[in-house]
């Protein structure tokens, strides 16, 4: 079956804080596929609404499986233009989408996670968090954010909270990176398992805190757990390699994430 999903944005007034959250809690919703819903012409106000954030199952939606989508309108102020061109546009956060996603903004494509039908892969886990370029802002004027979604079976839709769309600040100038070889994750030797994760501190502010590794099972039962304490200087890169006890052969998920007093971040994989 198919499944689209499509945002729709209220219009919000101008100077909002550079915090602030542009999105509104429900969006424009409908299940199916058609490419014309990912465009600026097309006319959604026959679309019911839907909170995003929230499983399409628990509400009215039940055992739908498929292809959808979100739409959402909304209206990004001027005043937040310097702003916009000085920290690299503007973050929007999807949270996590059950299964597959692509963003489109003005009818542009901004980015997907996991892969659609017929080579399906499904990243139900994944948070999502797509940059939105500043050259593409349509200033003091409507903009188009639209989701097409994928779900396999079980809950659908994004989930985990209501999106949000902020300037980049001093949060996405910090970043986490995966540096696990092969590229595939795919590991011959299961006597040695090294784990580097490279963290890159792109801001003016010196940081510490916890780097944590965390991995489960196929059958998301805990296996393994290390906290290691971390010192980020400003405008820095370094790699920081995890090693791991050998583990009997199977499919394995973990997350990374670095936690201190202004900065959490967290990056998921599978090996």
């Amino acid at each position: 079956m198919t499944k689209l999903i499509c945002l729709c944005c209220l219009l919000l007034p101008a100077a909002p804080l550079l915090s602030q959250n542009l999105l509104p809690s429900e969006w424009k919703f409908r299940t199916g596929d058609e490419s014309a819903w990912s465009t600026v012409q097309f006319n959604d106000s026959n679309w019911k609404t839907i909170r995003a954030g929230e499983l399409w199952e628990s509400q009215g939606y039940p055992g739908y499986d498929g292809f959808a989508w979100y739409r959402a309108w909304t209206m990004i102020p001027s005043s937040l233009k310097a702003k916009a061109q000085q920290y690299g546009g503007f973050i929007l956060r999807l949270n996590k989408i059950d299964d597959v996603d692509q963003l489109y903004f003005n009818g542009v494509v901004i980015g997907q996670t996991g892969q659609f039908p017929p080579d399906y892969l499904g990243m139900y886990d994944a948070l999502r968090e797509y940059r939105i370029p500043e050259d593409q802002i349509n200033w003091d004027a409507p903009n188009l954010i639209a989701v097409r979604v994928y779900d396999s079976s079980g809950g659908g839709g994004i989930y985990g909270g209501s999106p949000i769309l902020t300037v980049k600040g001093i949060t996405d100038l910090f970043s986490l990176k995966l540096l696990m070889q092969p590229e595939n994750h795919i590991l011959l030797n299961p006597k040695k398992i090294s784990i580097p994760v490279n963290i890159a501190n792109d801001s003016n502010e010196s940081m510490t805190g916890q780097l944590i590794l965390e991995i489960n099972n196929d059958f998301k039962q805990p296996i393994s757990s290390q906290t290691l304490k971390v010192k980020s200087g400003k405008h820095s890169s370094k790699t920081i390699t995890f090693e791991v006890n050998p583990l009997p052969p199977g499919f394995y998920k973990a997350s990374i994430q670095f936690n201190s007093e202004v900065i959490h971040q967290s990056h998921q994989f599978a090996f």
